[in-house]
């Protein structure tokens, strides 16, 4: 029987059946990155985090490939930003604003380039990434001088009216004239950043750097009319363009084919992200750089027994170390105060000098130069064989029946010696 109760019951049933299937029709649009799955172009070390951005990166010109999946994304425009609080609104459209920078801008739709499908990827230059930083962040900048009937010129990302050139925060000169508003070179608010010169890859107020620099990637599906946000995930990362300062103490002692460099700082550098250090020597290791060098005598043996005063033209202390591994000669570990330069030639005099490394795999700049000589090391073992004794293998394998001579001379002294500190006590 068809009641009054059954057929509110019904239309309760087909309300919210409508209701929920237009709801899952309608739903809201969603992006994700998925971060571990987020690649390089430039060559790393398969320790380095992929979230991690270092000099070679920039002036190799990365390129990072974020994968992305989305739903619901069609008819928004699809963007990201860096910076700060980029996901809000207010913060892209508010006038001279220097927290965030687009890096990316492409149409969301089928068929068309970006997102042509629910699961792609996009690439972003990590130069692009960097620029942002290096051009507002990089400096204090000056105001320009005044020019004849104007005002003076630029300053910061914003116009000056008239004058001579001004110069912005990136310390890039801006026109101005004596009529019309002079245009500052700074990065534009909102607009796509083009990170074309390597003089992005240099690390803002160097001589200041504490650490990393983090960074935030928001990317986002907009509303094309508002320019709100209708879905956003951030990818978080940090960058470093210079290495640790290095020790400011160095010497070097001798060894036999080699040289024990001894390294420390004096104080704690204010930079704690250093993971090691590097060894560089000039002439490099191996007898071919010390015949070139002209430091060998005939027979292919060095004759120096003295290091002339530390003097090199490739070892320049507060300069970056030489690319590559040729005059690399020892590596330490992040708490050594001591590593070896090894592949040395004796009786050849070589400069050495210590470089610190960081886990973003930067290398610091050059210490002092320290010049050592090595020489062969008589250890007791070869001087037993020199004496006489032909017991192989060192001490424990001596041979009584065949040495007996040498070693109870051997014995007997280590008695005396023994005796003696026992009277003195």
């Amino acid at each position: 029987m068809f009641t009054l109760r059954r057929l509110l019951e019904f239309l309760t049933a087909l309300f919210v059946f409508v209701v929920v299937g237009r709801a899952g029709a309608q739903a809201g649009a969603t992006l994700v990155v998925t971060k571990t799955g987020v690649t390089h172009t430039a060559p790393r070390n398969a320790n380095r985090l992929n979230t991690f951005i270092n000099k070679a990166d920039c002036l190799a010109d990365d390129v990072m490939t974020f994968p992305i999946t989305a739903t619901n994304f069609a008819g928004y425009a699809f963007q990201a930003w860096v910076g700060n609080g980029c996901d809000a609104t207010a913060t892209r459209k508010l006038a001279g604003q220097t927290q965030c920078w687009k890096v990316l801008d492409t149409t969301v739709q089928a068929g068309a380039s970006g997102l042509s499908s629910g699961s792609t990827s996009v690439q972003i230059h990590v130069r692009d990434i960097v620029t942002g930083f290096t051009n507002l962040f990089g400096g204090s900048g000056s105001t320009g001088t005044a020019g004849t009937g104007g005002a003076a010129g630029g300053t910061a990302a914003s116009a000056g009216s008239g004058g001579t050139a001004g110069t912005d925060t990136g310390g890039t000169t801006s026109g101005g004239d004596t009529s019309t508003a002079g245009t500052s070179s700074g990065v534009g608010i909102g607009e796509l950043i083009s990170g074309s010169s390597a003089a992005a890859c240099e690390q803002p107020n160097a001589q200041n750097v504490q650490g990393a620099t983090t960074l935030t990637i928001y990317f986002m599906l907009l509303n094309t009319s508002t320019g709100d946000a209708v879905a956003s995930t951030p990818w978080a990362g940090s960058f470093k363009l210079v290495g640790p300062p290095a020790p400011d103490v160095v010497t070097a002692g001798i060894g036999g084919n080699l040289l024990v460099v001894n390294f420390k700082y004096s104080t704690a550098p204010a930079d704690q992200t250093g993971n090691g250090y590097y060894i560089y020597c000039d002439p490099p290791p191996g007898s071919a750089a010390a015949a070139d060098a002209g430091l060998l005598g005939d027979g292919g043996i060095g004759t120096a027994l003295t290091c002339p005063q530390p003097s090199s033209e490739v070892l320049v202390a507060g300069n970056d170390p030489p690319t590559g591994t040729k005059y690399r000669c020892g590596s330490g570990q992040k708490t050594s105060q001591t590593a070896n330069a090894t592949g040395l030639i004796n009786n050849v005099p070589y400069n050495v000098a210590v470089a610190a490394v960081d886990i973003y795999e930067n290398v610091g700049p050059l210490s002092q130069l320290a010049c050592e000589v090595p020489q062969p090391i008589t250890g007791f073992y070869k001087a037993y064989r020199d004496a006489g004794g032909t017991a192989g293998g060192g001490f424990c394998s001596f041979s009584t029946k065949r040495e007996p001579l040498i070693l109870i001379a051997l014995f007997g002294l280590a008695f005396g010696l023994v005796l003696r500190r026992r009277r003195s006590a």
